[in-house]
């Protein structure tokens, strides 16, 4: 949370990359990702990925002339996946073949992670509208007009649609778009909430403190608690997650040295009140030559920017620097903290007890990057075109991602 289809070609290529390392054992198949890192907003999967890995296809998609360079999380259900990009449109496409089923052209760069039921397709875009299409034709069911961009993650919680636009408000509707209920949203942008247990984690604030960070019980209608973060140097936070009683976050900003700052947190998830806080200074490569500002303001467009991944007894972070990092979940602790030679692009996400993430392009190719769940070593890694923009998304066999050079890849084990 911080404060037309031209140019299209596609390549398939067919276990076109192999590696000869040591394979990692399969735990199941998670076909589907139907929501924003996964079940319960974890980042885990259900799969695992078995090497060789091959490219399956990747797409160029229209190419887009303005500044946003966000490409958030996709979802996949059936044979389809489904996304939004800063061109504009939002895709469905085949997820055997990369053709695309249907594409919705919009007044903006869809920044949104959708949701999806049997029968429609829910996103929002910068020109201020939510969209409900048929998720076969691609046909528009309904849509909202709100008084803000939506760039937000939309969530469907039993016959409630969620969705929230910046700066201005939360809004509830019917799965027919009739509204429900909204919250005022003053203060808050690129809202990167959930739904847990009946609650919104995390709603802006109440209308008499509308610059705190609430927990909101849909059921009730009423807010919980809430916390004050204190925006004047940490004005990002991150995507919340809930595990075992523990609401686990993160906050970002720049310090008075000029370097980027970073929080994280741990408290009672009934109660509010904090378990555990540590703190970290942001490291970059020698030869990093991009503002700090210009840079912090480019990884908080992504909606996953800085989210937690829990695993066992370790949550683990990536903040936009050349750092992984694990800490205990029981105090705090740091257990490892792990470099890379370039600027981490993408939350993790965990597929196998195997870290997935993306590294920052250097001379037009990042790499997507496999590492150990137990000390963040580097596995494996693969050369993309451009920076990878979402964590990676593991259904089945395969991974999903776009990138800031236009490029959607799928790549997929070949056993």
């Amino acid at each position: 949370m911080k404060n037309i289809f031209s140019g299209f070609f596609i390549y398939a290529f067919f276990c076109a990359i192999l590696f000869s390392l040591v394979s990692v054992t399969s735990c199941g198949f998670g076909r589907s990702w139907t929501s924003f890192r996964g079940d319960d907003g974890s980042g885990r999967s259900a799969s695992a990925i078995e090497l060789p890995v091959g490219l399956r296809w990747k797409i160029l998609l229209q190419k887009h002339t303005g500044e946003d360079r966000f490409f958030n999380q996709p979802i996949v259900d059936g044979n389809a996946i489904y996304f939004g990009s800063s061109d504009g449109n939002f895709y469905s496409m085949d997820i055997n073949t990369g053709f695309m089923n249907w594409s919705v052209r919009t007044g903006g760069p869809v920044n949104s992670v959708p949701c999806v039921d049997k029968k429609h397709v829910y996103f929002g875009s910068s020109d201020g509208m939510v969209y409900c299409v048929n998720r076969e034709s691609g046909a528009t069911v309904w849509t909202y007009q709100t008084g803000g961009q939506v760039n937000s993650t939309i969530v469907r919680y039993g016959d409630r649609i969620v969705a929230a636009s910046d700066s201005d408000g939360v809004y509830f509707f019917s799965p027919t778009g009739e509204k429900l209920l909204s919250l005022s949203n003053k203060y808050w942008f690129h809202n990167s909430f959930q739904i847990y247990d009946g609650k919104m984690v995390f709603a802006p604030g109440t209308p008499e403190r509308p610059t705190n960070l609430a927990i909101f019980d849909i059921p009730t209608q009423r807010y919980l608690w809430a916390i004050d973060p204190g925006l004047v140097n940490y004005p990002w936070f991150s995507f919340p997650v809930v595990q075992g009683g523990k609401l686990f976050y993160s906050a970002t900003g720049i310090n008075e040295d000029g370097r980027l700052g970073f929080k994280f947190f741990c408290l009672d998830f009934k109660t509010g009140g904090a378990l555990w806080q540590t703190e970290d200074q942001s490291y970059f490569s020698p030869d990093f030559d991009m503002n700090v500002g210009d840079f912090f303001m480019e990884c908080a467009q992504l909606l996953d920017y800085g989210a937690p991944l829990v695993w066992r007894d370790r949550v683990i972070y990536s903040c936009g620097d050349n750092m992984l990092r694990a800490f205990s979940t029981r105090n705090g602790s740091e257990l490892w903290k792990r470099e890379y030679p370039s600027p981490i692009s993408t939350a993790v996400t965990l597929a196998g007890g195997r870290l997935y993430f993306g590294l920052r392009s250097e001379n037009d190719k990042g790499f997507l990057v496999c590492a150990s769940a137990f000390s963040g070593k580097q596995l494996w890694s693969i050369s993309v075109e451009g920076s990878i923009l979402n964590s990676p998304v593991i259904a089945g066999s395969r991974i999903f991602f776009g990138t800031d050079a236009g490029f959607f890849y799928v790549f997929e084990d070949v056993l």
